[in-house]
């Protein structure tokens, strides 16, 4: 059997990450704040002025776009699940009893207190157990 190629957290280790996590999340979304107030028009937009050819893409939107996925794939390098940029939800890998499961962590929690299965989402969300806190 192959051995995993999974980093997995500890809570203390993922703990330790969030305030320069938090941070790194909220430039983020700041950049992606910037990317929508300028973007592009739509294909539909485009339709809406009777335009339907192509269009000229601002080389500024393009690099924004790029820096967005280069610190993404930063965060995704280190370890960990970004689940959903807007929301800042973030899974850590770890082990429980033996099994791999994700401690979840959400922007605005000071500290990782939920975790869930590997089939199960957000919404299957369960309080650590008391032995883990």
């Amino acid at each position: 059997m192959a051995e995993s190629q999974t980093k997995h957290f500890t809570l203390e280790e993922a703990n330790r990450a969030l305030p320069l996590l938090a941070s790194r999340l909220e430039r983020l979304r700041r950049m992606m704040a910037e990317l929508e107030a300028h973007a592009p028009p739509t294909p539909a937009d485009l339709r809406t002025f009777g335009l339907e050819g192509g269009q000229v893409v601002p080389l500024t939107y393009l690099r924004g776009v790029e820096a967005v996925v280069e610190e993404s794939g930063r965060l995704a390098a280190s370890g960990l699940v970004v689940r959903d940029l807007r929301k800042g939800l973030i899974d850590f890998p770890a082990l429980l009893d033996g099994r791999e499961i994700f401690l979840c962590w959400q922007r605005g929690e000071e500290a990782i207190e939920f975790y869930h299965e590997q089939d199960a989402g957000f919404s299957g969300r369960q309080p650590l157990p008391a032995d883990l806190t």
